[in-house]
């Protein structure tokens, strides 16, 4: 009754690895002290105080053809595509997990729970060399450090006789990183993107951050182009909030009335010559423009639910939100293309503000990832919300000769309401499965994806 223990050993074989990687043992081993349970325990308020702790292993499996060599058939014509790799051996996760758990009051739960994993030879789609002849090839070639936060508190806040009220808390946080990378550093673009390379994964670097170019949005940003102090007052911060060069004696407003779209300055002290009010791309001391530019991976994640039960009627509700985190739209980046996207269209607009579509083309950059495109993931979701009514067998004594025992009526909605600042899509709960990412919740990618439904269910159960 204090003291709880559980061990596990066990062998797996799968064919998706080399004849000499085929077999792994896995194990786990865990416990519990309930100190509450102990003679000394100095409190009845405190009704379960229990200390946990378990580590275990786990291996990782690859897609099916990850160890063979593929060819790409085009137009009649065959092209080396992936290269195979016999000797790839499964994926080698470790965890170590602890927690506390309490109950108190005769009302109250708290679990508190830290993870820490850490996930050897992970199989990466890693680029190759031109001198391989293939473009890819599957390899154990990385180490992932993962490190999660959890707490979540259940609570009753009223009790009586036929009616009753009771809530739920949730909170998690999670920080991952590139512990090691046995190759060099590369980008990757998640499946059905068209090749939209925004991923990076660099050794050091945390898993899930954005890559791309940004656009000047302050005069620092202009500093390691080499702009001298004199020359910014040639600069304005416009209602996008990019730098842009107006000249002289111009408001970023003038473009129409003076007839300045479409000028070029002549060159600055740095040597470079900037179109009048377009986006200038940031670049660093060595002319480079490929930088970070966001990351998906959210400050921390809540949740809230509750019910309500009044003697046969029952409300239930459940909200989520996501705090931080970005989220690349990519269905926003092919709307600037075809200037079909709702940031293009200016009718409203004041005649100062308004830009020719050259400006947008600027932004579009062909499928380049840039930071126009980086948009808010937070949200608030009101992922459920139902009632019922339930009538007893008192209630239905009239009815079909007292066969029936309870009959209970009601509706259910999913997914209702997402209060949020994204803004380039129709939801921000959006992400891409599969490739190199895994998981939806690891490519936050807004590639054409519907949104994700608003559903409204009637019930009626009957019970004999």
């Amino acid at each position: 009754d204090r003291y709880i223990t559980d061990f596990l050993i066990r062998r797996d074989g799968s064919s998706l690895f080399g004849l000499d990687q085929r077999w792994h043992t896995y194990y786990r081993a865990s416990g519990a002290y309930r100190l509450s349970q102990e003679s000394w325990w100095f409190t009845d308020k405190i009704e379960e105080f229990k200390l946990r702790v378990s580590y275990g292993t786990a291996g990782g499996r690859p897609n099916f053809f990850a160890r063979f060599e593929t060819w790409n058939v085009s137009g009649g014509s065959v092209q080396k595509l992936n290269l195979g790799n016999t000797d790839l051996k499964p994926e080698f996760a470790k965890e170590l997990e602890f927690g506390v758990d309490l109950a108190f009051l005769d009302r109250f739960s708290l679990e508190v729970t830290r993870a820490k994993s850490e996930v050897e030879d992970q199989i990466l789609f890693v680029p190759l060399a031109s001198y391989f002849g293939y473009g890819n090839q599957w390899q154990n070639a990385g180490t992932l450090e993962t490190d999660t936060w959890e707490i979540s508190l259940q609570g009753i806040v009223l009790q009586q006789k036929g009616l009753s009220l009771t809530f739920g808390v949730g909170w998690d946080r999670t920080r991952q990183l590139i512990k090691k990378l046995d190759v060099p550093a590369y980008v990757f673009a998640p499946p059905n993107t068209q090749g939209l390379r925004v991923f990076r994964i660099e050794e050091g670097e945390e898993f899930g951050a954005l890559f791309g170019h940004r656009f000047v949005q302050n005069s620092n940003d202009l500093v390691p182009q080499g702009v001298t102090s004199a020359e910014f007052s040639q600069f304005q911060v416009n209602d996008d909030g990019y730098f842009v060069w107006v000249g002289t004696g111009n408001s970023f407003q003038d473009g129409i009335s003076k007839q300045l779209w479409g000028t070029t300055s002549d060159p600055l002290s740095n040597g470079v010559s900037y179109e009048w009010g377009n986006p200038i791309r940031w670049e660093d001391e060595t002319g480079s423009e490929f930088t970070k530019i966001g990351s998906i991976v959210p400050d921390f994640n809540l949740s809230f639910s509750t019910n309500l039960q009044w003697k046969g009627f029952s409300v239930y509700a459940l909200l989520d939100a996501q705090i931080g985190g970005d989220i690349y739209s990519e269905t926003g980046q092919w709307g600037f293309s075809e200037f079909t996207i709702a940031e293009n269209d200016q009718a409203g607009k004041a005649e100062g503000l308004k830009k020719p579509t050259l400006y947008y083309s600027r932004l579009y950059s062909t499928l380049d990832p840039n930071s126009h495109f980086v948009d808010s993931g937070e949200y608030l979701k009101v992922r459920e919300l139902s009632a019922r009514y339930s009538f007893n067998r008192n209630q239905l004594s009239g009815l079909f000769g007292g066969l029936l025992n309870k009959v209970t009526i009601g509706v259910i909605g999913r997914n209702l309401f997402t209060f949020t600042s994204y803004h380039q899509g129709f939801d921000p709960e959006v992400g891409i499965s599969g490739g190199q990412g895994g998981s939806a919740v690891l490519s936050r990618v807004d590639a054409f994806r519907y949104p994700n439904f608003r559903s409204i269910t009637g019930v009626l159960e009957i019970e004999l």
